[in-house]
């Protein structure tokens, strides 16, 4: 399954993309199902669920606030860019499953105080009611999320998934030989991915100007350390972009990066990888195959987890 959708220059997470269309999907099916005879059912089931949801997105993007924060407190704009991760989904999950539970518990406790007797056999029925509407729309959620997630995956296996294709140079998908580069470092040095034959690499397409890249530099320093003589992490800048190299140099200098960059002047070494957005980041395993790709501001955990990963990969003849 592809990590980016690209609509002209825009580039969208599917990660973010496919829960966001599911959840759409999901209220507007409850929403038809139960007509318009439910109409004050309809009301207050958008508003539980809704509400819920903006829970969820604000306790997600809040969540770098602890994991990153000294790199938010350094650029508190930044916050703008980083993703919660699986960290802030869980928090996030937590948050909106508490906010309906107190929710709908409140309103039935409102409701069951101010009536009594056939009243309260009545709000009973539309307590159950509401319960039972929420868990349609979460079944559709669910549902179409599945959905949605097999056709990408059999579009790009369609698409993609011929003997020849996979192994096409200069077509960086995961499985296939990582297409070789030679590009100049900050030094004026070449730098080929020849070198690094032999241990896993870790290549993160960036730029000076992209927010979510600066989010993750320090991300990119402590893996250069903690993997240090088993795997490479290298950044390769998309100069073609930048106003010159002495940008470049600058924020280098400015942010302490500890890693090697690498210069693309002309763009041809993010062609070759597939880069549709920023930041990219692109794990080979030790035989030189693309092991995983990766979209958006890279957490430690995720990056951590791709090298392991591809450390531990058996290597292909």
């Amino acid at each position: 399954m592809p990590e980016v959708i690209s609509i002209g220059r825009a580039a969208l997470s599917v990660r973010l993309l496919l829960p966001v269309a599911a959840s759409v999907a999901g209220l507007a099916i409850a929403w038809l199902l139960l007509g318009r005879r439910n109409a004050a059912l309809r009301r207050e089931l958008v508003d539980l669920l809704s509400t819920s949801a903006l829970w969820f997105l604000l306790l997600w993007k809040l969540t770098p606030l602890v994991t990153r924060f000294e790199t938010i407190a350094r650029e508190p704009a930044l916050l703008l860019y980083a993703a919660g991760g699986r960290a802030g989904a869980v928090v996030g999950l937590l948050g909106a499953v508490s906010y309906l539970t107190v929710a709908v518990a409140r309103r039935g406790y409102l409701h069951y105080r101010r009536r009594s007797g056939a009243s309260r056999s009545a709000t009973d029925r539309s307590l159950r009611d509401l319960v039972r509407a929420g868990g349609l729309a979460v079944a559709a959620a669910i549902t179409v999320f599945l959905v949605l997630q097999l056709a990408l995956t059999a579009y790009v296996a369609l698409g993609t998934g011929s003997a020849g294709a996979a192994n096409e140079p200069g077509l960086a998908r995961v499985g296939a030989p990582a297409p070789p580069f030679e590009l100049a470092s900050l030094d004026g040095e070449p730098v080929s991915l020849d070198q690094f034959h032999g241990q896993a690499v870790l290549i993160n397409f960036w730029a000076t100007w992209c927010g979510p890249c600066r989010a993750e530099t320090t991300v990119k320093n402590r893996l250069a350390q903690d993997f240090s003589g088993r795997a490479a992490v290298l950044g390769v800048n998309l100069t073609n972009s930048e106003t010159g190299a002495a940008a470049v140099r600058n924020f280098v200098s400015e942010w302490g990066v500890e890693h090697p960059v690498l210069l693309d002047t002309s763009g041809s070494a993010a062609s070759d990888y597939l880069v549709r957005g920023t930041p990219t980041t692109v794990v080979l395993s030790p035989d030189g195959r693309v092991h995983s790709r990766l979209f958006g501001a890279m957490s430690y955990s995720s990056g951590a987890r791709a090298l392991r990963a591809a450390l531990a990969s058996p290597a292909r003849r």
